[in-house]
């Protein structure tokens, strides 16, 4: 792999916490195939997902609003923010959500790895059920295990996504891209507290 592409690659790698929950499956099967063992999933799982999209859909229209009449637009973002916060909180109390195991993992828009005590089978198909932290948007994928190392606390795997819907995907990069902005800006705030101390 050229040194430039794995700079990017890694650049648009976090180390995060997610409530992850798989199963392996027989084949490829995509997330919107009636044999993905998770494509029943309530209504609730897809809540926030559902929101994220429908304001990313919404996001040029506001912008011609905000063009014509600022005011007008600042309400209709208010109320967007209002629904976002109504569904997280719904999401929030989800037994389905809450019971969802949460692993810390490193994520990209390719894939991603995490350590446990048992071992995956590599080239193995995996029906993935994520849910993204703190907004809890629901994504399904299809992944592949690509790698599997001995550690000293178990096995780290590795895993590449397959297939994800394509809504699922822009969740994703925004999530990779909004986790990193929080990063460097808590990084500045530390190197100026630690500047004026």
């Amino acid at each position: 792999m050229p040194e430039e592409l794995a700079d990017r690659r890694d650049f648009y790698r976090i180390d995060d916490t997610v409530a992850i929950s798989y199963q392996v499956m027989d084949a490829c099967h995509q997330p919107d195939s009636k044999y993905f063992p998770f494509n029943n999933e309530a209504e609730i799982f897809h809540l926030s997902s559902n929101l994220q999209t429908l304001e990313s859909e919404a996001h040029h229209l506001l912008r011609v609003i905000n063009d014509k009449n600022r005011a007008i637009a600042q309400y209709l973002k208010n109320i967007d923010r209002r629904l976002q916060l109504m569904g997280n909180a719904i999401a929030s109390c989800s037994t389905e959500l809450l019971n969802l195991p949460k692993r810390k993992v490193s994520l990209s828009e390719g894939g991603l790895s995490f350590n446990q005590a048992d071992s995956l089978p590599i080239d193995q198909y995996l029906a993935i059920k994520l849910v993204l932290l703190p907004s809890h948007a629901g994504l399904l994928i299809t992944g592949k295990i690509v790698k599997c190392d001995k550690i000293k606390t178990g096995y780290h795997n590795r895993i590449t996504f397959e297939h994800i819907l394509e809504p699922d995907r822009q969740l994703l990069a925004k999530h990779i891209i909004q986790y990193q902005a929080k990063q460097r800006r808590q990084q500045l705030e530390q190197s100026k507290q630690e500047s004026s101390s």
